[in-house]
C-alpha cells in the first residue's frame, strides 16, 4: 500500500442496508465530499439521492443514515494542499508559467500518446 502521503487521503466505499446508520471519523483538518451512487442517505440536515454529490463541512464524525432502499456512497477526504491554482481549458497548474508550458507542450505534441 501507499504510505506517507502528505495529504493523508481517505477513500471509503460505504455500503449500507435499508435504515442502517454508520459513523465515520474524518479528521477535522480534511476537506471531504460524498457521492451517492445508489439509494439515498441522510447526512446531518440534508438528504442526498443517487447521483448527487455533497461537500462535507466542519466536524470530525460523519453520521450516515441509509434510506429505505439502502445506499452506496463514495466518501473522499484529504488535507488541503494550500497551493495556488490556475486553470485554463483542460489544464490545472500552480502558476501561469506552468500553464503556458503545458499549452506549449500540448501544441508541440509532447503531451500526446504515440
Amino acid at each position: 500500500p501507499v504510505q506517507d502521503i502528505a495529504t493523508q487521503p481517505l477513500l471509503v466505499d460505504a455500503q449500507l442496508s435499508a435504515g442502517q446508520q454508520h459513523s465515520l471519523e474524518i479528521p477535522d483538518s480534511h476537506t471531504a465530499i460524498i457521492y451517492v451512487y445508489r439509494g439515498n442517505l441522510a447526512i446531518a440536515d440534508r438528504e442526498l439521492q443517487a447521483q448527487q454529490l455533497g461537500h462535507l463541512t466542519s466536524g470530525d464524525t460523519l453520521i450516515l443514515h441509509a434510506g429505505n432502499q439502502g445506499a452506496g456512497a463514495l466518501i473522499l477526504a484529504a488535507a488541503p494542499l494550500n497551493e495556488p491554482i490556475v486553470r485554463s481549458g483542460p489544464f490545472v497548474m500552480n502558476t501561469q508559467a506552468e500553464l503556458r508550458k503545458a499549452f506549449d507542450d500540448y501544441r508541440s505534441g509532447k503531451l500526446t500518446a504515440h
